[in-house]
């Protein structure tokens, strides 16, 4: 009975199938790869967004720790942005305590903008911290109505999809 039995060759009617399947295998993996390149770059752009504001949070309590070194001056560093520095403070004959709040604020905005894309800020009296767009337009409601004391920094997110400006504002309290 075993001798009736002839091994014979299967004939496959299937043929080309399998390159057909590895060239959508392909796509499918060309499609994944895209996905994940794309899931990349947002993630690139976010954490450089994070690394920004953590430098805008630095700088405000930059300036907040000079201003507790001189205390006696809070009302020299509100809404002011000198335009150069005053050289005698870095001299050991010194300068007045007004000179080095401006001092201050020169050297804390030349900072500003060296972490910072287009980094500025400003310390004034703000009842309302949430507005505000730059320097030129930090939307301070001033001393009146006894506003805290607040730090506004301000820079442009360019790595954004659309480039905007950016703030970051602390409370520092009514006084030092």
């Amino acid at each position: 009975m075993l001798a009736n039995l002839k091994l014979r060759p299967h004939k496959s009617l299937q043929s080309g199938f399998t390159l057909l399947e590895v060239l959508i295998t392909l796509i499918v993996l060309a499609i994944g790869l895209l996905g994940l390149a794309g899931l990349q770059v947002v993630s690139l752009r976010n954490s450089h967004g994070a690394y920004l504001r953590s430098q805008a949070i630095t700088q405000s309590y930059d300036i907040v720790d000079r201003m507790r070194a001189n205390s006696d001056q809070t009302a020299a560093y509100l809404l002011s942005n000198p335009s150069a520095p005053i050289t005698a403070c870095d001299t050991a004959a010194g300068c007045t305590a007004a000179q080095m709040a401006q001092h201050d604020l020169y050297k804390w905005n030349q900072l500003n903008s060296s972490v910072l894309p287009q980094g500025i800020g400003v310390v004034c009296r703000d009842s309302t911290i949430d507005d505000g767009t730059s320097f030129a337009a930090p939307e301070c409601s001033g001393p009146g109505g006894g506003a805290p004391l607040v730090v506004k920094v301000f820079w442009v997110d360019d790595r954004a999809a659309t480039p905007e400006p950016s703030r970051f504002s602390t409370v520092i309290g009514d006084q030092l």
